[in-house]
């Protein structure tokens, strides 16, 4: 029995030495310089979506202003930042008056530059994917003589707008 012992206790002696020089093996390392190298692009800001809302109508020389309602919307994946929006009156339909009213001044042609338009506030703000915001500005019509040309009976006076962003 002493001899089963014996070899017993040798068996449990080498089996925990062997365990524990791995051990003392899974805690040796090197240590080492290396380098490598790699690469990153930057993304692109993409186009915003600026639509108006409802309409203006019946401007008239020397009348009121109207309020010019806009919706920006980000359409694209990624967030996006609006500023300011501007808006423009690009063209105009004239309607085909010419000569001289019966008040003796000079029929012209219906021109934007008869339709002031006051910018809204800046938006200044970050839009998430699919999120909106909304502006106003103001457009108004000046009086500066016949206009009878921008009238909507006489052919005139339909006017595109433009909407720009930074």
């Amino acid at each position: 029995m002493k001899r089963f012992m014996n070899k017993k206790v040798l068996a449990i002696g080498l089996a925990a030495g062997l365990t524990l020089g791995g051990a003392g093996a899974a805690f040796a390392y090197f240590t080492s310089t290396g380098g490598g190298s790699g690469s990153a692009t930057t993304g692109s800001s993409a186009a915003l979506n600026i639509a108006q809302v409802g309409s203006v109508s019946n401007l008239l020389p020397g009348g009121p202003s109207q309020t010019i309602n806009y919706k920006v919307t980000n359409n694209t994946p990624n967030a996006e930042n609006v500023g300011s929006v501007t808006v423009t009156a690009t063209s105009v339909t004239s309607g085909t008056l010419t000569g001289i009213d019966s008040e003796g001044n000079t029929i012209v042609p219906c021109s934007t530059s008869f339709y002031p338009i006051v910018q809204g506030a800046a938006l200044n703000t970050d839009l998430a994917p699919g999120g909106s915001v909304s502006g106003t500005a103001s457009i108004s019509m000046s009086d500066t003589g016949n206009q009878d040309n921008c009238q909507l009976a006489n052919g005139g006076g339909a006017l595109t707008l433009s909407f720009s962003s930074n």
